[in-house]
């Protein structure tokens, strides 16, 4: 069974004042060719970035969710395939209520156990103080809808490097929850989201934590495994 992993799209509801930083028809087309090459494709959360809107809450998001997806319907299509996941992210968060988006997913093929989950929960900043990090998120959505993309992404980039300086690797809160989880749902495949960084790690337990790193911005990031095999790529 191949499985491909992709998430942190940030596909907002106006070109141009999103993360995306590329052609969102060329991207949808994109997916398409991975999902066609693989069993499952999963798009690991904040595929869409419902909270960067002047108004906060629930109410605002669905609305913000609405918009995103009236702009891409050939998203909308993929997604209606059944071999087609779609989990929500911090950022695209509503689309649990509003789509019945889960948090999580298991897979398991004739020798590999796979658990895929966006990883917000674990990130110590989001955790420690949610308020400032929903702050700075309204902040930016605000600097892009001031048509000053390059500024808010400027932003989002040196948050995201510094995150990752304290918090990847094999000691991170990432590597921690990783092994974690694969010891308490019994799974030796591990693929968060969220924190924008490829990564490929061994954990204690005996099982591997990938990330695929960020879609947004450009990239076309996937991770692509085989649970029959075992084996793990990142491209």
């Amino acid at each position: 069974m191949r499985v491909a992993v992709v998430g942190d799209l940030h596909i907002g509801p106006l070109a141009g004042r999103d993360a995306v930083g590329q052609d969102t028809e060329g991207l949808v087309a994109w997916l398409g060719e991975v999902r066609a090459s693989h069993d499952h494709l999963v798009l690991n959360g904040d595929i869409f970035q419902c909270d960067h809107g002047l108004g906060v809450g629930a109410a605002a998001e669905a609305r913000a969710l609405h918009a995103c997806l009236a702009r891409v319907p050939a998203l909308v299509e993929l997604m209606a395939d059944p071999g087609v996941h779609y989990l929500h992210g911090n950022h695209d968060r509503v689309a649990r209520d509003e789509l019945g988006a889960p948090t999580e997913l298991h897979l398991e093929g004739t020798g590999h156990r796979l658990l895929v989950t966006h990883g917000d929960a674990f990130d110590p900043v989001l955790d420690g103080v949610p308020a400032l990090s929903h702050a700075a998120t309204w902040v930016c959505g605000r600097v892009r809808a001031a048509g000053l993309s390059a500024v808010a992404g400027w932003l989002e980039g040196r948050d995201v490097a510094i995150k990752a300086a304290r918090h990847q690797g094999p000691g991170g809160p990432y590597a921690r929850a990783a092994s974690s989880l694969a010891a308490d749902r019994e799974v030796d495949r591990v693929v968060f989201g969220h924190t924008h960084v490829p990564c490929l790690l061994d954990l204690d337990t005996g099982g591997l934590l990938a990330n695929p790193g960020a879609c947004a911005g450009g990239g076309r990031r996937v991770v692509r495994l085989d649970l029959s095999s075992g084996s793990v790529e990142l491209s």
